[in-house]
Order: C-alpha cells, then sequence, then structure tokens
C-alpha cells in the first residue's frame, strides 16, 4: 500500500513538474491592475485579452502587439484618453496615455516659462475631455524717437540800440526716446 502512495505521489509530481513546464503563463498590467491568464498553448496578445475578459479601446496602447504571439511574458496596457490642448489660441486635439499636465506638455515639446499662463496645475492628473489653455507671456519692445524742435532764444538788450534784438541761445534738436511695452 505504501509503495503504490509512493508511485502515485510521484506520478503526480512529475506531471505537475511537467505540466508547469508546457503550461504557458502571462501577466496583464492594465495601469494598477495585474491579473494573470494560464493556458496550455501559446496564444496572441489579442486572444490572451479576450480570455481575461478586457476590452481595449481603439486608441489605447498594448505592448507587445496585438497579433504578436507570447510563449510567456507579461502584457502592458497604455489606457489613453481624449485631450484638447490649446497653445497660443492653437486648438490641437489627441489622445494621450500621460498622467499629469507636465507629462503632457514635455511629450508635445511645449516649454512653460515662469510669466507663462496654464489653466490647470502642472502636476493635476488630465481627465478626459480636458481642455487645457496655455498662453505665452510674450513681451514686445517698441522704441520711438521723438524730436524735440529746438527754438532760439532772443532778448533785448539795454546796450544795444532800441529794437535790435541779441540772441541769447543756440537751439539744437532734441531727442527723446520712448519705450513702449505690449504682452
Amino acid at each position: 500500500m505504501k509503495k503504490i502512495s509512493k508511485i502515485i505521489w510521484l506520478s503526480v509530481f512529475i506531471l505537475f513538474s511537467c505540466s508547469l513546464f508546457f503550461i504557458h503563463s502571462y501577466s496583464i498590467v492594465d495601469g494598477a491592475d495585474v491579473t494573470r491568464v494560464f493556458s496550455i498553448k501559446a496564444l496572441t496578445v489579442n486572444e490572451i485579452l479576450s480570455k481575461a475578459e478586457i476590452d481595449i479601446g481603439e486608441n489605447d496602447i498594448v505592448i507587445p502587439g496585438l497579433a504578436e504571439t507570447l510563449y510567456r511574458g507579461e502584457i502592458v496596457i497604455g489606457r489613453t484618453r481624449p485631450v484638447h490642448l490649446i497653445v497660443d489660441r492653437k486648438k490641437m486635439s489627441f489622445f494621450t496615455e500621460k498622467k499629469t499636465v507636465q507629462e503632457l506638455l514635455n511629450e508635445k515639446n511645449i516649454d512653460i516659462g515662469s510669466r507663462d499662463y496654464v489653466n490647470f496645475d502642472l502636476e493635476s492628473r488630465i481627465y478626459d475631455n480636458q481642455e487645457i489653455i496655455v498662453k505665452h507671456y510674450v513681451e514686445i519692445v517698441r522704441k520711438v524717437e521723438v524730436v524735440i524742435p529746438f527754438s532760439v532764444d532772443y532778448r533785448e538788450n539795454r546796450l544795444l540800440e532800441k529794437g535790435k534784438v541779441v540772441k541769447f541761445r543756440n537751439g539744437a534738436d532734441g531727442m527723446l526716446e520712448k519705450e513702449f511695452y505690449t504682452v
């Protein structure tokens, strides 16, 4: 009896060990959720996702691609959301998987200066159909030179004959420089 039970346990152990070698194990990382899927044959990423009952949006990012066949490994899903970005009155609409406004602006290579305006805090999270407005602070300095006309100053002198005047001061054109700032 003991010999039979040992043989059964040994058979089960060998069968279990072999099955572990032939069973395909997949991990699906969807944001913070991790789902495990097991299969006795190699599956494509699309088959694995349908077996785990995970829906993929049209613009979601799946690594590796949906048509690739995996024997083991990890599938990462990047969920995208629609975002509207208005930069200096130019509107762009697109899908992004970025989580914060700062990450989105970095992805689009938009630099934010200290005087620029963004309608959301740079560390705030992005939600669906969010409209992010960026206004760059542009200061245009216009310099204008204004001519100040000169005048000659004539004065009467008691030492000269009556009706004669002496030139008291010669004049020269002056220049007034004005700066106008446009924001």
